[in-house]
């Protein structure tokens, strides 16, 4: 026989770049298969992939024990071995890092590296555009680039709630809380049962210093289950905005009284005594949180309250070392307007709130 012509040469090659693409689709596709069974028990342990409604009944900060969090990680590690093509267990395991970095430092560049990795995959992933905006707002203090990547994340998972509280602190400071404040409410048509959606209305009423709408908020929080603590403490900080501060104290005490690290609860607490002039249970309010809620913004207040000028600047540039994850709302919110009033402590929240740090300064 003759060799090929032209036309027998090009299919030859199509037959066999053909049977390639086969070949690599059937590997891909048990890479695959063998990654989803240690992915699949990773979302068990985070508590995900189940229904936006069933969750939205849920506390606003759910707390995962650091087992859990380590042995998802685990598992998704695994998976990414068995399939390095997995945006999506990229993403979660960039999840998961970012939550066990509460816990231990040294876990933020794994969850920055990580949710790049996930993103150059897919630009639109929720759960690493969801990370990538933490930690532009509390590690970068890029507040910009923060809500930029929670719209991408919001775009993609539009239910999710957690975003949209995010979202809403990062608009707040850009100045643009009222465009946040809108977009929530519509979502809230949604899921009515949101305690997270509410919690963010709130904070944004909260801003304004709008006083029925901070109680309405409160009120409107369920009375029992794991969230009733939350409207309690909502409702005791209305009280407060009111200049209702006893029926306040008595609230927050009972809040203690079941849970005495309840972090909100103290550091309202405490900004509660810094009004009423009562400094030093303010500052034993702020010692009675453990070292995690031991936030340095929050002693700079009471400091400041008491007139301790130098004292109150070295808790902010402290806050600022040690990247207090309040620290972008001290630069707005009311309940910080004793630190603002500081001349040094409000030049330094200015230089802050304007971009004049960033993770290169720190």
């Amino acid at each position: 026989m003759g060799k090929p012509g032209p036309l027998g040469s090009l299919a030859a090659r199509d037959i066999s770049q053909a049977i390639e693409r086969a070949r690599r689709s059937q590997v891909a596709t048990e890479k695959r298969r063998r990654a989803l069974a240690p992915y699949g028990q990773a979302l068990k342990l985070l508590d995900q992939g189940k229904d936006y409604v069933l969750q939205s009944t849920r506390e606003a900060e759910t707390p995962f024990p650091f087992e859990n969090l380590l042995k998802a990680a685990q598992l998704l590690e695994e998976a990414l071995r068995q399939d390095d093509t997995f945006p999506e267990a990229a993403a979660k395991l960039a999840w998961s890092y970012r939550m066990a970095a509460e816990y231990d430092e040294r876990m933020w560049p794994k969850a920055l590296a990580m949710a790049g990795r996930a993103l150059a995959a897919d630009p639109g992933s929720a759960d690493a555009n969801f990370v990538r905006g933490y930690v532009s707002m509390f590690r970068e203090w890029d507040f910009r680039a923060a809500a930029q990547s929670l719209e991408q994340c919001i775009r993609r998972s539009i239910l999710d709630q957690g975003s949209w509280r995010l979202y809403a602190g990062a608009m707040c400071v850009l100045g643009r809380a009222e465009e946040a404040r809108k977009k929530i409410v519509t979502v809230l048509s949604v899921l009515p049962a949101s305690v997270i959606l509410r919690y963010a209305l709130f904070g944004l009423a909260e801003q304004t210093k709008d006083l029925a709408e901070i109680e309405r908020l409160a009120r409107e929080m369920p009375k029992s289950g794991p969230s009733a603590a939350l409207g309690e403490a909502m409702l005791a900080s209305a009280f407060h905005w009111q200049g209702r501060h006893r029926e306040a104290e008595q609230l927050f005490h009972g809040i203690l009284s079941k849970d005495p690290r309840n972090g909100k609860a103290i550091t309202r607490l405490a900004l509660l005594y810094v009004s009423m002039g009562k400094l030093d249970r303010a500052a034993a309010a702020v010692e009675s949180a453990d070292g995690h809620r031991r936030w340095p913004i929050l002693v700079g207040v009471v400091e400041a309250a008491r007139g301790n000028r130098l004292r109150a600047l070295g808790w902010v540039e402290r806050a600022v070392r040690e990247r207090d994850p309040n620290l972008p709302y001290a630069t707005l919110h009311p309940h910080f307007d004793r630190l603002r009033s500081e001349p040094l402590c409000a030049q330094l929240l200015k230089q802050f709130s304007s971009g004049g740090w960033g993770s290169a300064h720190l």
